[in-house]
């Protein structure tokens, strides 16, 4: 869980004043410790000595600039070094090895609705132990017991997909939905955002702040297909380009020509914005995209080192993901 301390001067001010033994609070954000922290929670975080850190507890550590809070699972000595094991308890994976250089320090209270979890409590402890305990084998059971839940929601996905292999239900979709509508999302759209990206309404505007855009195709006033664009990869493009961070449909609305309206009106808008060149990097299996992108101009980018960096970091992030490639296209 990333949470909203993202500059590396405030990052280092928060490091100054745990180590004089005071506290620091600080909201969080995302999801990747659900349900134990939630989105928007205020946590409380003091300095520790990470030799008296023990497994289960929550820490607050620093990596590539950024802090993240997540749950220590545990501790080992390779070469006599001590290093630290932690997971989101939402996530599958486990992160990359931490220092004992990088803890700033662990949470040991959240507030949430008016009302304060003190996690250094006999109970809250236990809880701890057992969470980072059966880190290892609770999300495979909880899939196991779950599938039959999420079956027919597969099947309809599945289903979906096959139809869309055909030009004549397509062209059915074309038709049904060809009163949608696309345009640039503004602030007065966030109650929409939150709702279609189920995201903190604090991170959205914070995202808007930070210079990230937002794009929407809608239906009745419903939103049914997103588009992101900001700086995802800093100091790998100039001034004048930008990254597509994300573009999203609602599954019924698949195979309408959505996703490739939505780009189109992006790109027109873009363009008039000042920007020239745009990125996007995406999986190698995701035959789809490449097809999409492709269509609209988009070519593969000569940029071995960029790519290895972002492969660097979803090896890191997501261990065993298909290998990422970049494209790009000059407007």
């Amino acid at each position: 869980m990333a949470v909203c301390i993202d500059n590396s001067d405030l990052l280092n001010l928060c490091q100054e004043v745990l180590e004089k033994g005071n506290c620091i609070r600080f909201r969080a954000l995302g999801g990747s410790m659900l349900p134990f922290i939630r989105p928007g929670d205020l946590l409380t975080a003091k300095t520790v000595n990470p030799i008296d850190i023990s497994a289960g507890e929550v820490l607050l550590y620093r990596r590539e600039g950024r802090p993240f809070v997540h749950r220590l699972i545990k501790k080992k000595i390779i070469n006599g070094t001590l290093l630290f094991i932690t997971r989101g308890d939402h996530l599958t994976f486990y992160d990359p090895t931490v220092l004992s250089s990088q803890i700033l320090g662990k949470v040991i209270c959240i507030e949430r609705s008016g009302r304060t979890i003190h996690l250094d409590t006999p109970f809250q402890k236990f809880w701890g132990r057992f969470l980072a305990l059966t880190s290892s084998w609770f999300h495979p059971l909880l899939r196991a017991v779950g599938w039959p839940f999420h079956l027919p929601r597969r099947l309809l996905s599945k289903t979906n997909l096959g139809l869309n292999r055909s030009r004549l239900i397509r062209k059915i979709k074309r038709r049904i939905f060809s009163q949608i509508s696309y345009r640039m999302a503004s602030s007065s759209d966030v109650s929409s955002l939150t709702k279609f990206y189920e995201a903190d309404r604090k991170e959205i505007f914070q995202e808007i702040d930070k210079g990230r855009k937002y794009y929407l195709a809608e239906k009745g006033g419903k939103v049914v297909g997103g588009l992101t664009v900001g700086r995802a990869w800093e100091g790998i493009a100039h001034d004048n380009s930008c990254w597509i961070m994300g573009l999203y449909v609602v599954p019924r609305y698949r195979g309408a020509n959505v996703a490739e309206r939505l780009l189109t009106k992006a790109i027109s808008l873009l363009k008039e914005q000042g920007i020239d060149q745009i990125f996007i990097n995406f999986f190698e299996n995701n035959i789809p995209a490449i097809k999409l992108y492709h269509k609209l101009g988009f070519l593969r980018a000569d940029m071995p080192e960029v790519e290895s960096k972002i492969n660097e970091h979803y090896s890191k992030v997501a261990p065993g993901s298909p290998r990422s490639l970049v494209l790009y296209k000059r407007i």
